[in-house]
């Protein structure tokens, strides 16, 4: 800007200076030619005009010649010193917009700003693929076990497996327990209701196990036991139950009202403990008998079959 003012300046200048010269030019003819003026007499402040005549007689008032021609530019001046600054001029109308500048380099990353506000849920996605199985969890604790299902149907038969070979003999067995008992009738006995039968003869009693006392067996090892009874009858029909610790375990018993002979006979295989008692009674209302004479009809027997 200083270099333009001054280049400015010294453009100013040499028009100044052309400006002079012309003007010199122009007045030095009429200076020439021009003679010398008289002093004015005292009556020349009475006269309008004072006519002045040269050599040649021209007239320098009213009668001016042409101007001559321009003179030779003379010499530029000396550079003057700065004026003061002029006043501001009035803003200009905004000039047309700019080329587009090249992209400058990227800026450094701002700082993280704040988590917005959480937006509202968005509509449900489409089904996603199924994905890959998962691994395996460990083993659950085993829960209660569950009410007993209904009973299906058999199976099939299956195949018959190959014979397997033959086993190591086992250990002998300890000697089992022996016990049978065979008791009988030979005459008739009557009773009432609950009357436990006595028989009076006695064929077999191994063990000891039954009393002719009050008729009762006593289990004298644990095991399974076998009973088998005949009941004779004639002129009557009573009921009898095989009696275990005071529970009925068999009845027999006829409806036939007779005179003829007739017979009942049943038997039972029984799991008894040590101390149970086994017997047998009358079971209808009072005063019922049974048959038998020297022909044994009524008989009670029994035996264990093997130890558990």
């Amino acid at each position: 800007m200083k270099y333009f003012m001054s280049i400015l300046g010294s453009f100013l200048i040499v028009i100044a200076a052309l400006l002079r010269g012309a003007s010199t030019q122009t007045e030095t003819p009429q200076s020439t030619s021009m003679p010398p003026t008289e002093p004015a007499s005292p009556s020349s402040d009475a006269e309008d005009v004072h006519i002045q005549q040269d050599a040649a007689g021209s007239c320098h008032t009213c009668c001016r010649g042409l101007p001559g021609p321009p003179g030779v530019p003379g010499v530029p001046g000396s550079l003057g010193t700065y004026g003061m600054p002029g006043p501001r001029g009035k803003t200009g109308l905004p000039g047309e917009p700019g080329l587009r500048g090249e992209r400058g380099f990227l800026g450094l990353s701002g700082e993280t700003g704040e988590p917005g506000p959480v937006g509202p849920v968005g509509p449900p996605g489409l089904d996603g693929t199924q994905g890959l199985p998962g691994i395996a969890g460990s083993r659950g604790l085993s829960g209660s076990r569950g009410p007993r299902g209904f009973v299906g149907r058999p199976g099939m038969p299956g195949f018959y497996g190959q014979k397997g070979e033959r086993g190591y003999p086992g250990m002998p067995s300890p000697q089992q327990q022996q016990v049978a008992f065979s008791v009988s009738l030979t005459n008739r006995f009557s009773g009432d209701r609950g009357q436990v039968i006595l028989f009076d003869e006695v064929f077999t009693n191994i063990g000891e196990s039954f009393s002719v006392l009050d008729g009762k067996f006593r289990c004298p090892a644990a095991g399974i036991y076998v009973f088998m009874y005949n009941i004779g009858l004639k002129e009557d029909h009573p009921k009898i139950g095989l009696m275990k610790n005071g529970e009925r375990m068999a009845t027999v018993y006829s409806t036939r009202d007779t005179n003829e002979h007739g017979q009942l006979s049943s038997g039972l295989i029984l799991p008894l403990v040590y101390g149970d008692s086994v017997w047998l009674q009358f079971l209808d209302e009072n005063g019922r008998q049974v048959y038998s004479d020297q022909s044994r009809v009524t008989n009670f027997s029994g035996f264990l079959l093997y130890e558990h």
